[in-house]
């Protein structure tokens, strides 16, 4: 007889964590009791001593505290399931084959006889060469955070930083560097620091607006 799976040690929440974060790493301890991969990545985040300067920074910032829970979820489900950056080669490139369905559907539309003859059927390829056109524009889409000029070695973690850096700046008026560095380290555990997240934040043309953050 096999012996039970241990339960996994509930960890406990510092005093610093805002009570919104706290409450909603509740609700997930929950829903995820037992997948001790997923709730590895959310107790770093919420335990770590590096997290309290973190919650410092975005409390002063935060309009709401719906806010704080945006972020904290952002940064343990972008963890858990990574994003990848693209170039606009790749968009293009995932967009070509809907493009080229789409014209197909309008020509046969006007050269395939059946379809002239069909008003039904010509009505259909009208609609789904329409479907396609927008398929191909959401694929090929360039004003996203995972856009980049060139692929590198680290392009799961700078997916990660990017997209950190996007919802600091969406959700706290500016990118904060040395916060999402402190957040990159704890959740993927390895060092990262501001330097890197402004290179890595940093658009085709210009860097992103940006601060350090409280330095104490």
């Amino acid at each position: 007889m096999n012996a039970p799976a241990p339960e996994m040690r509930r960890v406990e929440i510092p005093d610093w964590v805002p009570p919104p974060v706290r409450s909603y790493v509740l609700q997930i301890e929950k829903l995820f009791a037992g997948m001790r991969d997923n709730l590895a990545i959310m107790h770093r985040l919420a335990s770590d001593s590096r997290m309290r300067y973190v919650w410092r920074e975005l409390q002063t910032r935060a309009a709401s505290d719906k806010a704080l829970v945006q972020f904290f979820e952002c940064a343990f489900q972008r963890a858990r399931f990574p994003y990848f950056v693209a170039t606009p080669k790749d968009r293009a490139a995932l967009a070509a084959p809907w493009s080229k369905a789409a014209e197909l559907c309008r020509w046969t539309k006007e050269h395939d006889i059946a379809a002239r003859m069909n008003l039904d059927l010509a009505a259909a390829l009208d609609m789904v060469a329409r479907h396609f056109d927008e398929v191909a524009r959401e694929k090929g889409r360039l004003d996203s955070p995972l856009i980049v000029k060139h692929h590198g070695k680290d392009d799961e973690v700078r997916a990660y930083v990017r997209v950190l850096g996007d919802a600091t700046k969406r959700l706290f008026g500016s990118t904060l560097l040395r916060t999402v560095a402190t957040v990159a380290t704890v959740a993927l555990e390895r060092p990262i620091n501001w330097h890197q997240v402004r290179k890595w934040c940093a658009n085709s043309n210009k860097p992103p607006s940006a601060t350090l953050g409280n330095r104490k």
